[in-house]
């Protein structure tokens, strides 16, 4: 049969949808009748995303269809080659194919019904890395831009990685599983930086030279910056025995890398974690960095930021302690000394990602506040448009006395 002409990829093929459901439904008489693919559904830096509807069938089922999203990397040339590294893709296929199917295990032997990702189709290396995953948006979830409005529902979140960090915690400290390999971090590759975020950087030292008194701060973030790499391979790396602990972490924890699903009231009502190319074993720390983001700030600018990290924390215990585990648990203390220790790329978070709380989504697109292009004048006058709003001004200007209060500027 031919393919679809509806800008389907020339490596979408009859034979990789075969095998995939094939392998998925654990038979191999399935046959593949007919596809559409559908791109531009999610915008996805690092990543070529695709809806699938695959129309199959097997000599045993009736007629059925199959919605899934294939994930590949290709190789392409330009900024996104920079993000789109092996080692990502190598460190998702694993988490899918080996480590989340434990971590799922261990949450039914205790009754705990938690959903991690969603539900795992196939995967393959063959012509280069393509993952492929059920099509949650179907049944009604998507991918919120902003931050979680009610604080309950940012808490099931924060419950749930406190959940998968227990879950990694208790593999390893029962020598049940090694996490080990999961060491793959963007901050080896500087450039990623560099031509990601210096625009941005250069933007907001342009906008600290027109507030008073914070023209001090300019030198420090040059500085910061010029060892960001360094910074980050650091607050990256495998705390060593007796100086603090290990969990796996997601490594790109925010509210972009969630599914959800509402109710009628505009609740959560479910959600999954997606986008598993980061996933990285050291303290637990990298992930509960980017809690603040998941948290709505109040009308001055504040998040009940503490709170949340001891919610996070009792949750971490109970976790354990369902499993019934035996060995020391770290204390709260424990979990604050690492969010001080590996907290310094929290500086370029600030000035990355708080102006996002203050985008009109409506009329934004991701492209125009993420361009690279340093003579994109329209691009920076929106930036320093936002830094200069009045809450987003203040909070930027107190969080960067803090920071350098806490030694990370």
């Amino acid at each position: 049969m031919q393919q679809p002409a509806n800008a389907c990829p020339e490596w979408v093929t009859i034979e990789l949808l075969r095998k995939a459901v094939r392998s998925y439904k654990n038979d191999d008489t399935f046959e593949v009748n007919d596809f559409s693919v559908k791109s531009g559904f999610s915008e996805h830096f690092a990543s070529v995303m695709l809806q699938c509807k695959i129309d199959c069938k097997s000599v045993n089922t009736e007629r059925e269809t199959l919605n899934v999203v294939v994930k590949a990397r290709q190789i392409i040339e330009g900024l996104k080659a920079i993000a789109c590294e092996e080692a990502m893709f190598e460190n998702e296929i694993r988490m899918y194919t080996s480590t989340l199917p434990a971590f799922n295990r261990l949450f039914a032997r205790f009754g705990m019904n938690i959903d991690l990702a969603p539900e795992f189709i196939y995967a393959t290396n063959d012509p280069f890395p393509i993952i492929i995953l059920k099509d949650l948006t179907i049944d009604g979830y998507f991918a919120p831009r902003t931050s979680f409005e009610d604080l309950e529902d940012a808490k099931q979140v924060i419950q749930r990685i406190a959940q998968f960090h227990a879950a990694s915690f208790y593999l390893s400290g029962t020598n049940q599983m090694d996490f080990h390999d999961y060491k793959f971090t963007a901050y080896e590759n500087e450039d990623i930086f560099y031509k990601l975020y210096n625009t941005s950087v250069n933007v907001f030292k342009e906008v600290l030279e027109t507030w008073d008194g914070y023209q001090e701060f300019i030198p420090k973030i040059e500085r910061y910056m010029e060892q960001i790499g360094e910074i980050g391979r650091k607050s990256h790396s495998i705390n060593k025995a007796n100086y603090g602990y290990n969990v796996l972490n997601h490594g790109d924890f925010h509210t972009r890398n969630l599914l959800v699903k509402l109710n009628s009231k505009q609740n959560l009502q479910q959600f999954c974690l997606i986008d598993y190319q980061l996933s990285i074993y050291c303290s637990p720390a990298i992930d509960l960095n980017y809690a603040a983001s998941m948290l709505s700030r109040d009308e001055n600018g504040d998040i009940p930021y503490d709170d949340v990290i001891v919610f996070y924390h009792q949750e971490f215990v109970k976790t354990l302690n369902t499993f019934g585990y035996t060995e020391p648990i770290p204390s709260l203390i424990d979990l604050n000394v690492e969010l001080i220790r590996h907290g310094r790329t929290n500086v370029l978070m600030l000035i990355i990602f708080v102006p996002y709380g203050y985008i009109d989504w409506t009329t934004t697109r991701m492209e125009d506040f993420m361009g690279t292009n340093e003579n994109d004048e329209k691009a920076k006058m929106f930036k320093k448009s936002l830094y200069n709003q009045p809450i987003c001004k203040a909070i930027m200007q107190r969080t960067l006395k803090s920071f350098l209060h806490k030694g990370w500027l």
